[in-house]
Protein backbone atom coordinates (compact mmCIF):
# COMPACT_ATOMS: atom_id res chain seq x y z
CA UNK A 1 0.00 0.00 0.00
CA UNK A 2 1.44 3.17 -1.52
CA UNK A 3 0.26 6.07 0.14
CA UNK A 4 3.46 8.56 0.64
CA UNK A 5 3.43 12.04 0.16
CA UNK A 6 -0.01 12.53 -0.19
CA UNK A 7 -1.04 15.55 2.45
CA UNK A 8 -2.93 12.54 4.34
CA UNK A 9 -4.19 13.45 7.85
CA UNK A 10 -5.74 12.10 10.88
CA UNK A 11 -4.87 8.77 12.60
CA UNK A 12 -4.29 5.53 11.14
CA UNK A 13 -6.68 3.09 11.00
CA UNK A 14 -6.76 0.50 13.55
CA UNK A 15 -8.41 -1.65 10.77
CA UNK A 16 -5.31 -1.46 8.69
CA UNK A 17 -3.54 -4.44 10.94
CA UNK A 18 -6.44 -6.47 9.81
CA UNK A 19 -4.83 -6.27 5.84
CA UNK A 20 -2.97 -9.65 7.26
CA UNK A 21 -1.43 -10.04 3.48
CA UNK A 22 0.04 -6.51 3.03
CA UNK A 23 4.13 -6.66 2.51
CA UNK A 24 4.58 -2.97 2.24
CA UNK A 25 2.93 0.08 3.97
CA UNK A 26 4.24 2.93 3.04
CA UNK A 27 2.57 6.27 4.85
CA UNK A 28 5.33 8.40 5.11
CA UNK A 29 5.77 12.33 4.29
CA UNK A 30 1.86 13.11 5.06
CA UNK A 31 0.78 15.17 7.76
CA UNK A 32 -0.40 11.90 9.87
CA UNK A 33 -0.83 12.01 13.91
CA UNK A 34 -1.52 10.21 17.11
CA UNK A 35 -1.08 6.77 18.10
CA UNK A 36 0.44 4.40 15.67
CA UNK A 37 -1.58 0.96 16.19
CA UNK A 38 -0.12 -1.82 18.65
CA UNK A 39 -1.32 -4.59 16.97
CA UNK A 40 0.80 -5.47 14.20
CA UNK A 41 1.20 -9.63 15.04
CA UNK A 42 -1.14 -10.83 12.52
CA UNK A 43 0.57 -9.28 9.54
CA UNK A 44 3.07 -11.37 8.89
CA UNK A 45 3.85 -10.96 5.77
CA UNK A 46 4.39 -7.40 6.87
CA UNK A 47 8.14 -6.57 4.99
CA UNK A 48 8.45 -2.80 5.17
CA UNK A 49 6.29 -0.21 7.53
CA UNK A 50 7.63 2.84 6.57
CA UNK A 51 5.83 5.66 8.85
CA UNK A 52 8.80 8.67 8.67
CA UNK A 53 7.80 11.98 8.47
CA UNK A 54 4.64 12.59 10.36
CA UNK A 55 3.85 13.81 13.90
CA UNK A 56 3.02 10.41 15.46
CA UNK A 57 2.87 9.83 19.76
CA UNK A 58 3.29 7.25 21.70
CA UNK A 59 4.88 3.61 21.42
CA UNK A 60 6.79 2.48 18.36
CA UNK A 61 4.86 -1.29 17.77
CA UNK A 62 5.93 -4.35 18.35
CA UNK A 63 6.64 -6.49 15.46
CA UNK A 64 6.54 -10.14 17.02
CA UNK A 65 4.86 -11.76 13.80
CA UNK A 66 7.24 -10.58 11.45
CA UNK A 67 9.88 -12.01 9.79
CA UNK A 68 13.58 -11.22 11.30
CA UNK A 69 13.77 -9.04 7.79
CA UNK A 70 11.00 -7.06 8.10
CA UNK A 71 12.47 -2.88 8.02
CA UNK A 72 10.65 -0.62 10.34
CA UNK A 73 11.02 3.02 9.66
CA UNK A 74 9.62 5.27 12.27
CA UNK A 75 11.34 8.98 12.90
CA UNK A 76 10.30 11.93 14.79
CA UNK A 77 9.11 15.02 12.70
CA UNK A 78 10.38 17.88 15.25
Amino acid sequence: MLLNTNQITGTIPTFITSLVKLQYIYLSGNQMEGEIPQNWGNMTMLYYLLLDGNKFSGAIPALAGQSAGTCLHVCSEL
